[in-house]
């Protein structure tokens, strides 16, 4: 599944206003998606099962309670939307077929914060990167209904010198760590996390740009394999997906593969993280990759056209992409 910021072009389409990013829910089986505009939407698809698959309507649509939302990820009962407009994230809450029923200022809006990303550390906790204020924030879901999170430490992650820009985040399987790649510095950090007593340390720092390299580039994201031993992000300017090897969670022996298109703002790996697929958004395109799981090597194997590609999801355990909706995309 795909979203892109191209107008509708197919019939099926999440046909929401700027559409750019999605939240699968195998579970309930529906899909989040957000349209990020000034007023932020959210929309509830439900897969058309007939004779042509891969078709979406929507079965519900509502306000995600602030300004140009970025990013969503499902945490026990609620749909957490970060809002890069001003840093607020916001709490729908979801009914017993998981569809929104109430929403919730989880946090608060706050000046030159633009909150971007959102991760799960477990069922309790949650991560959060703010671009604008360039923190790592550590939350604690709170049991009161109308404070659903409580914030337990921050990292200043910036540079006195310089704006680096965290984007997104990613966790290692095994080890307390977390990976954050920076938009403007073009980055990867290494934060270690406890939660008793609640704490985050930087502990590392690399380049994801290959030495020499002197054109702009920005961070697009970061994933790290399921069996902990290797991190991919995306450059966008570079225009390459960059494969780290994890030696007991520290990033080592870089290499770079061309992304398949122009500026990869996403990327994501199937269940067993055999297949990689990249969203290339300013070609137009998904770029589809096999991926040795020994050595990490990655091997283009097909290429689909998505007119402003900028989310990619797999659908349930599919270990292939949901070909049937790259062309019915925003």
């Amino acid at each position: 599944m795909v979203t892109g910021y191209a107008p509708a072009q197919a019939h099926g389409a999440f046909d929401l206003p700027e559409a750019s990013w999605l939240v699968a829910s195998p579970k309930a089986g529906l899909v989040y998606v957000l349209g990020e505009l000034e007023t932020g939407l959210w929309g509830v698809y439900r897969a058309v099962r007939g004779p042509v698959n891969g078709q979406w309507e929507r079965v519900a649509t509502g306000e995600t309670g602030g300004p140009f939302p970025c990013h969503a990820v499902l945490m026990g009962n609620l749909l957490l939307v970060a809002h890069y407009g001003n840093g607020s994230v916001t709490a729908l809450g979801l009914d017993a077929g998981g569809l929104p029923e109430r929403a919730i200022t989880a946090i608060a809006p706050s000046v030159g914060a633009h909150a971007h990303a959102l991760l799960p550390y477990d069922t309790a906790h949650l991560l959060v990167v703010d671009l604008g204020r360039e923190v790592l924030e550590l939350y604690r879901k709170n049991s009161h209904p109308q404070v659903p999170l409580l914030l337990e430490a921050t990292l200043e992650l910036g540079d006195s010198s310089r704006g680096i820009g965290p984007r997104h985040i990613a966790l290692h399987p095994k080890l307390p760590l977390a990976y954050v790649v920076t938009e403007y510095s073009n980055e990867l950090l290494v934060v270690e996390l406890s939660l008793f007593p609640p704490s985050l340390k930087l502990k590392f720092r690399v380049s994801l740009l290959p030495g020499g390299w002197s054109e702009p580039s920005f961070a697009g994201t970061v994933k790290v394999t399921p069996d902990g031993n290797f991190l991919l992000a995306t450059n966008r300017g570079h225009d390459s997906v960059v494969s780290f090897s994890l030696a007991e969670g520290q990033p080592t022996s870089a290499v770079w593969t061309p992304s398949g298109g122009h500026w990869p703002r996403d990327a994501t790996l199937s269940a067993n993280g055999d297949i990689l697929a990249v969203a290339n958004q300013k070609s137009n395109n998904v770029a589809v990759f096999g991926r040795n799981l020994r050595t990490g090597a990655l091997t283009p194997r097909d290429l689909y056209p998505v007119a402003g590609a900028s989310c990619v999801v797999f659908q349930g355990d599919n270990e292939t992409p949901t070909l049937d909706c790259f062309d019915n995309t925003l």
